[in-house]
């Protein structure tokens, strides 16, 4: 069967999920940005070939979409969509439509500690690099210095705009932190044109949403045990991948730009892979150069262009199925919280029946 056809739901297991939650229809349907209609439909057991909506659904209730529907094939609705996904996220992105709830700072104390685990682990990050390019040290160590100031400037960001920070997770793990700005059209020209760092970049730039967008950080942490550097590769990519899904207006849109700078030679490597052009602009104070995305540009390599190409197509489908308005995803966010507590409250009566049938 194709994967793409209808295909019944199975009404009782998504009706019982809901129960459990203690949710109502329309609280699913807020949250999922469905009709109640259509939460109706599901939970009696009609045919569907709503795939994006039932994923959304599932999203709520903590179900994959082949858990929802009839036996048979998986269902894959994007399949031939993520065939060519950047950064070989297909799989990635399938089993991962949203962030888990741990990705997000709940607090400002969480913020404070992992902006300051950003800024160590970059130190880390330029120690463990192949290439020891003087200018990055410098430029380091007097972000060193300036380590309150450095702090504090993201803080602000974070309180401004949650969801420009974002850890990446692997098994519910924080591996890295990711930092994507929506800003001004003068904050972005002022970057671009080298007449500000940035450091310089604050909360009044800050947006909620924004066709103009400043790809600041993407960090991994330093980790105890080993985990394939794949999947932490993966994970930073998919946690850029969301917020630039999330917070443009429309990245499939002619005006959407993308800006970053390199602070490191494996930064270089890695933005002239996805599409990043030198602007041959230095930052000013820590000089670090000035990259822009660029889409369509002739001088890229066949293999680059097809992913830039490509980077602000998927970004705009996947912004279809994630996003929604603001308040749609705060309000998501609330009931993944809702549920993570929720699963958290059952493994703990799980584990405190099994050492009372022990003890007795």
């Amino acid at each position: 069967m194709n994967p793409l056809q209808s295909r019944p739901t199975r009404g009782h297991l998504i009706r019982d999920r809901r129960l459990g939650l203690g949710l109502t229809r329309q609280d699913v349907a807020n949250a999922a940005g469905v009709s109640v209609s259509f939460v109706d439909a599901v939970e009696s057991g009609q045919v569907t070939s709503e795939f994006a909506s039932l994923e959304n659904l599932g999203g709520i209730l903590g179900l994959q979409i082949n858990e929802m529907v009839a036996a048979g094939e998986g269902i894959r609705p994007t399949d031939s969509a993520f065939a060519n996904w950047p950064w070989s996220l297909s799989g990635y992105i399938q089993s991962h439509l949203l962030p888990i709830q741990d990705a997000y700072c709940v607090s400002e104390n969480d913020a404070r500690n992992s902006i300051a685990k950003m800024r160590d682990s970059w130190e880390v990050h330029l120690q463990n690099a192949s290439e020891d390019v003087a200018e990055f040290r410098i430029a380091d160590r007097l972000l060193d210095k300036e380590r309150e100031r450095y702090i504090d400037r993201y803080l602000g960001v974070w309180r401004k705009n949650d969801e420009a920070v974002l850890h990446a997770t692997v098994d519910e793990r924080r591996v890295g932190l990711s930092v994507v700005l929506p800003v001004t059209d003068r904050a972005y020209e002022a970057l671009r044109s080298g007449k500000i760092s940035f450091m310089d970049i604050g909360h009044e730039d800050i947006l909620p949403e924004s066709q103009n967008i400043v790809l600041d950080s993407a960090v991994e942490f330093p980790l105890d045990d080993q985990i394939p550097a794949k999947r932490v590769a993966n994970a930073i990519s998919f946690a850029v991948f969301y917020q630039i899904a999330v917070l443009s207006v429309d990245p499939s849109a002619d005006d959407f730009r993308l800006i970053s700078f390199a602070a490191s030679s494996t930064n270089i490597q890695r933005l002239a892979a996805i599409g990043f052009v030198d602007q041959e602009i230095q930052m000013p104070d820590y000089g670090y150069q000035i990259c822009e995305f660029l889409a369509n540009n002739a001088d890229l390599s066949h293999n680059v262009r097809e992913r830039s190409e490509s980077l602000s197509f998927f970004a705009g489908m996947f912004r279809r199925w994630v996003a929604g308005d603001r308040a749609v995803r705060r309000k998501r966010r609330m009931i993944l919280g809702a549920i993570s507590i929720f699963q958290k409250i059952v493994k703990s009566r799980r584990r405190d029946r099994t050492l009372d049938a022990k003890v007795g």
